[in-house]
């Protein structure tokens, strides 16, 4: 796997929206209007500038997949933090959904593990390519790079399917939060280095 650079990073977004297109965790976030493919790509633009600032945004490497997985403890700068969150609210989720999202952060913040790890974000592929090999090329990267830094990999999912796989491949369940009683149940995730 490779590096996104801003050369490339359009496409990274690119495939991203591909990959969440329809998906209900990405249209209640934004302001579902429409607008709405302009607010998904601001949202994965958002997504992507933060990651390449924290050095974790990844291409496979036929460029066809992206996954996010960035050191937790990189800070953004100032500047950036400004221009990436004005952007985020002004053109994706909107002034008046802000104060919701900034409280449901805060609120996953806390439970988030305190450690140091690399948080895994999130990963997509280009619809057209989708297949067991890419797959098995970013589980094997993430798992040699958190071994490399010697760091536990941290994540979130609410989906049932997802948290079965990440099980099976040494993840442990170490919170649970369920923010409203129709929201499903959010599993914070860790996976040892040495696992």
């Amino acid at each position: 796997m490779k590096q996104i650079t801003s050369a490339t990073k359009n496409k990274a977004v690119e495939i991203i929206c591909t990959a969440f297109e329809g998906i209900d965790a990405v249209t209640s976030i934004i302001k579902y209007d429409h607008k709405k493919e302009e607010r998904v790509k601001v949202l994965f633009n958002f997504c992507v500038n933060v990651a390449m600032e924290k050095e974790g945004a990844f291409f496979t490497a036929d460029e066809m997949g992206v996954a996010l997985l960035f050191k937790s403890w990189k800070k953004l700068t100032f500047a950036s933090t400004v221009s990436n969150y004005f952007n985020l609210v002004h053109y994706g989720i909107t002034w008046q959904r802000a104060p919701q999202m900034i409280i449901r952060e805060l609120r996953l913040q806390k439970r988030r593990t305190k450690e140091k790890h690399l948080y895994f974000w999130l990963l997509g592929f280009d619809n057209s390519v989708k297949d067991l090999q890419r797959m098995i090329q970013v589980r094997d990267f993430c798992f040699e790079y958190a071994k490399e830094c010697q760091l536990p990999i941290a994540a979130e999912t609410s989906s049932k399917g997802a948290l079965k796989m990440y099980l099976r491949y040494g993840f442990k369940i170490y919170d649970e939060w369920k923010p409203q009683a129709d929201k499903p149940t959010l599993y914070f995730i860790i996976r040892d280095w040495k696992a």
